[in-house]
């Protein structure tokens, strides 16, 4: 009996032996689970924002956002105008402070609207199209169209509503900037790329104050390889409607 016994534990044992990195006891989530738990979570943290509902809808604060919600997803027309600076993107952006300005000119007009909202209206995602006239010792058009993606939300927007926006597009025009070249090469079709701020107050949201900088290059050297460009440092308005 003795020996029966251990016969056939060893045979139990063998299958085990046969296989020593095998894992007993665990379950490995196949990749429908995963995507079914992912829906579910999703459903539900969607389903808590739709329940959300202001303490008082009453409030001269609830009021207000309400206000600034309805005039951040109107459509808008941007006037702005300013000079071109003569530093590269790059220094621009760590010393801003270092002006160096040209004779050259730019006035723009632009219209947009908002596409899509996120993070319960924390970022939005924006398309503008614009036109510019350049002068100074070159005159010239310029047609451009950009996507943005705008920060809406920040500490003092009870005093100062803030908004803060990238934009990337194409651009294009009448004739190529003397004062773009990089190595050589010039090109009426570049990328613009677009940092603006945006100011309002905070119970008239549907003005507000641009600084912006309007930047056109090659996109270090994607587009034809050019690497040179030009900035322009620019103030305006945006009228919401």
């Amino acid at each position: 009996m003795a020996d029966m016994a251990g016969r056939k534990a060893a045979a139990a044992w063998q299958p085990l032996r046969s296989a020593p990195n095998r894992r007993i006891g665990r379950r490995t989530a196949s990749p429908t689970g995963v995507v079914a738990l992912g829906c579910v979570v999703l459903a539900l943290t969607v389903l808590a924002l739709r329940l959300q509902t202001p303490d008082d809808a009453s409030s001269p604060a609830t009021k207000r956002e309400h206000v600034q919600s309805r005039a951040s997803h109107a459509p808008y027309v941007k006037v702005f105008a300013g000079p071109h600076t003569v530093h590269r993107f790059s220094r621009i952006a760590f010393a801003p402070w270092n002006w160096d300005i040209s004779d050259e000119r730019i006035g723009v007009v632009a219209t947009g609207t908002t596409l899509a909202e996120f993070l319960s209206g924390a970022v939005t995602l924006e398309w503008e199209a614009l036109y510019a006239y350049h002068w100074g010792t070159q005159q010239f058009h310029e047609l451009g169209g950009a996507f943005y993606l705008r920060w809406n939300r920040f500490p003092w927007n009870s005093l100062v509503r803030t908004t803060y926006a990238i934009g990337l597009g194409p651009s294009y025009t009448s004739a190529a900037a003397h004062y773009e070249p990089g190595d050589g090469l010039i090109s009426k079709w570049l990328t613009q790329l677009n940092f603006e701020l945006n100011l309002y107050h905070p119970d008239n949201p549907g003005w507000a104050l641009i600084a912006r900088l309007q930047h056109r290059s090659g996109a270090f050297g994607t587009i034809k390889g050019i690497r040179g460009g030009s900035n322009f440092l620019t103030l305006g308005f945006r009228r919401q409607f």
